[in-house]
């Protein structure tokens, strides 16, 4: 009952004054602490439980004693809370949930010849990290520009120490080869240091650089070298043309945005520096019902409380009650003096608008990782294939055709376990004039590792719709492009056994035995899903060739009829069959009373 709870004698020795209370558990555990602007009055909510968060109901239960830290004044209470709730974690305040599906650009200065790696999330080490970035699609686009005009190796380190000839990156000139040649004019380190200042936003100094760079080249006579710089500046002026939106001015502000469901949040910081955006962090909170000035309220504290970032504004979606004490205390961790401010119209509050967005569309890709099937199917795969980093994007490849003839392959992708058909591609292989699956498979993985090397857009995990020798063929592809990073498999189809079929089988580089996949479990619906995705592709790709050269071979067959009167007659009539069907004044109206007659007498059509 709640008389017997500890809170109502709480609730009289509490001071009327800001300040910040723990409560401890029988075990003398912290399992709450929060601030006031007046301990009693805060108190006496919970005893009365007009405080409608789900934990309180459960105090009477749990809580053993309060303790008050009385503090001067507001922006106090503030710094005491965080303090505490960083120092002893308790079980009811707010959580910020770590997001391991960031992603990152890393870059190792400490290395003779440093490369830019892709990362799930910033390590202790003491390399440049850069990000993270809001989304997949933005960093590709970053690192498509960096692999195409600064000249930095793609390849891995295994690659760089054992590689004896050029590869493909130096033929198309862009990669200085560090792999074979020693590089000792400093010009490596150079594009390292451009880089950085390009994945910085510093462009104003970069431009400034590059343009000095090319006049001296240019004086120098060296013309295919200011070109590849002129190739540079213009890559940096098209990213300032798309970043610098709405502001010219030279402003650095940070914009919050915030999304609300039943049980967590997700709080979405835009940092703007120098009036361009540099960043999107989105943050999920599990908020236990909290009310969204306390969410947004602790956030900033923690946020801001170990930054050394603190923007002159913070545009806030809301009000809030604790705006002067925040701002106090920002101002005493900050360089400058800092103002928090909800707008209510025109450009700021539109730049709210669209942070509330991305903090919406981070939400719903929250509630798509915590669905009650218990999370994403590439998850459950990741486990099973006991990979050590998180599996995002998945490439699925497949070979078709008939009989030897009109091969075809097919590359289908899926991220965060749904198609994205904008990344499907066909492929006609007309290298070979028979049957043989691992050669076209070469033929395809290479093709794809070249468009991926160039672009900058490789997946987290390939899938061959194949056996042991699909894979080596694959496998020898990728390898021969220097690709040694990519986590590669292939899936082979279930086999009938008496009245029973077997599972489907994953085979995997340097395993002895394939892994069985269990009919109804997550990894299983994600790979037969995107292998029968692969093969519907490809089928439908072959079917259309055959179609087409049965269109053609019908027509083209018959005397006097060439390619361009085929076609004529195909536009006109839709198929083969309707050339057909069509009668003889319909013909000479397309074709003249000549071949007319000739297509009514065939017995090529109408035999």
């Amino acid at each position: 009952m709640m008389s017997e709870s500890p809170l109502h004698r709480y609730v009289q020795q509490a001071p009327e004054s800001p300040g910040v209370y723990q409560m401890f558990d029988h075990q003398d555990r912290i399992l709450y602490v929060g601030k006031a602007k007046n301990l009693k009055a805060r108190l006496r909510s919970y005893a009365n439980q007009s405080d409608a968060r789900p934990f309180v109901r459960h105090l009477p239960r749990l809580l053993a004693r309060v303790e008050f830290l009385v503090t001067n004044n507001d922006k106090e209470a503030i710094l005491a809370e965080n303090d505490l709730i960083k120092a002893h974690k308790p079980k009811f305040n707010i959580k910020l949930v770590d997001d391991k599906r960031h992603l990152c650009l890393r870059l190792d200065t400490r290395k003779t010849y440093p490369r830019l790696e892709v990362v799930r999330n910033k390590g202790g080490d003491r390399a440049q990290y850069f990000g993270p970035y809001d989304s997949a699609s933005t960093l590709r686009h970053t690192l498509q520009i960096v692999n195409k005009h600064f000249q930095l190796r793609t390849c891995s380190d295994h690659v760089l120490r054992t590689r004896k000839t050029p590869c493909l990156q130096y033929q198309i000139k862009r990669c200085p080869a560090p792999c074979v040649y020693e590089l000792e004019d400093g010009s490596y380190s150079k594009s390292v240091e451009h880089v950085r200042q390009f994945l910085n936003g510093d462009f104003d100094s970069l431009k400034t650089v590059l343009v000095d760079q090319m006049m001296t080249f240019s004086e120098e006579l060296r013309f295919e070298d200011a070109a590849r710089i002129r190739d540079q500046i213009q890559s940096v002026d098209q990213v300032l043309q798309r970043q610098n939106v709405a502001h010219r001015e030279s402003i650095s502000w940070d914009v919050i945005g915030l999304a609300w469901a039943p049980e967590r949040a997700v709080i979405c910081l835009i940092q703007m520096r120098r009036g361009r955006i540099v960043r999107a962090l989105p943050t999920t909170l599990e908020h236990g019902g909290a009310t969204e000035d306390e969410v947004l309220t602790t956030f900033l504290t923690q946020h801001y409380g170990s930054s050394t970032d603190i923007p002159r504004d913070v545009l806030l979606p809301i009000e809030l009650d604790w705006r002067e004490a925040l701002e106090d205390f920002l101002n005493e961790m900050g360089t400058s003096r800092t103002r928090l401010y909800s707008p209510q119209k025109g450009d700021k509050r539109r730049q709210i608008e669209l942070a509330n967005q991305n903090a919406l569309e981070g939400l719903q890709q929250a509630a798509l990782q915590l669905q009650p099937d218990g999370g994403l199917k590439s998850a459950a795969l990741m486990k099973r294939l006991k990979l050590s980093r998180p599996i995002s994007s998945v490439e699925c490849f497949d070979i078709s055709h008939f009989q030897g003839s009109h091969i075809v392959g097919s590359c289908v992708r899926f991220e965060n376990d749904r198609p994205v058909k904008s990344y499907y591609r066909h492929y006609k292989i007309e290298s070979l004039d028979d049957q043989d699956d691992y050669r076209a498979l070469f033929e395809v993985l290479s093709r794809r590792a070249r468009r991926g090397i160039e672009e900058g857009d490789l997946p987290d995990l390939m899938v061959i719709d194949g056996g042991k020798g699909q894979l080596a063929a694959a496998h020898a592809a990728l390898r021969d492009h220097g690709i040694e990073d990519i986590v590669l498999i292939s899936i082979a189809k279930s086999r009938s056994k008496g009245d029973t079929r077997s599972s489907e089988r994953i085979f995997r580089l340097n395993a002895k035995s394939a892994l069985t996949l269990k009919r109804g479990s997550k990894e299983f619906m994600l790979l037969t899903s995107i292998r029968d995705e692969a093969h519907r592709f490809a089928i439908e790709f072959h079917r259309k060739l055959r179609s087409k050269a049965a269109n053609k071979s019908a027509l083209e067959l018959i005397p006097g009829i060439g390619p361009t009167t085929a076609k004529k007659l195909l536009e006109c009539f839709g198929s083969v069959a309707g050339v057909a069907h069509a009668s003889e004044r319909q013909l000479c109206e397309v074709v003249g009373p000549s071949i007319a007659k000739k297509i009514m007498t065939s017995s090529l059509l109408r035999g």
